[in-house]
């Protein structure tokens, strides 16, 4: 019987063997992929982290490149709002001048010299048919004409800044 004694303790020692070697297979086995999933899990936050970098790079830099153009924008309109309260400064003071007959605004004219024929249109002096004189508009005819010329230019100036802003705004940004 000490033979299947030992024969029993040397099968239960193998067995318990066995038992261990797996175990210990199945710990090892289960740390390596804890530490696989922990190194993916870190790799995975330095990717999101670095993602989130990025894109807070990349707003500050469209905000900083927006609020360029903003500047440019007002700076411009600015600009042009000054120009526009000088010409109408300048553009009140001429009319009132002229209203006031502090300034005349004259024309050439071409006049049809006494008993000839002249035909409408012959330029002055054309066979001394005419006789070319200057002649002063009225002051509320003068103001009229300064008016309206005033009126014109703004709406040039008005156009000229549509087109200057549609261009800036179709232009690459520098």
């Amino acid at each position: 019987m000490p033979q299947q004694i030992r024969a029993a303790i040397e099968t239960a020692f193998i067995v318990a063997l066995m038992v261990l070697s797996l175990w210990i297979g199945v710990c090892v086995q289960g740390w390596h992929k804890d530490s696989q999933i922990a190194t993916m899990k870190a790799g995975w936050e330095q990717t999101v982290k670095s993602a989130g970098e990025a894109r807070d790079a990349a707003e500050k830099r469209a905000g900083q490149a927006e609020a360029k153009e903003r500047q440019r924008y007002a700076d411009a309109l600015e600009k042009y709002k000054e120009s526009v309260d000088h010409e109408k400064a300048i553009s009140d003071r001429t009319i009132a001048d002229l209203r006031a007959g502090n300034d005349r605004l004259r024309v050439s004219t071409a006049r049809a010299a006494p008993g000839s024929c002249a035909v409408s249109g012959t330029p002055a002096g054309a066979a001394g048919s005419n006789e070319a004189s200057e002649e002063t508009l009225a002051p509320a005819v003068a103001a009229r004409l300064a008016e309206r010329y005033a009126a014109y230019n703004a709406l040039v100036d008005q156009l000229t800044l549509c087109q200057e802003t549609v261009r800036a705004r179709s232009a690459p940004a520098p």
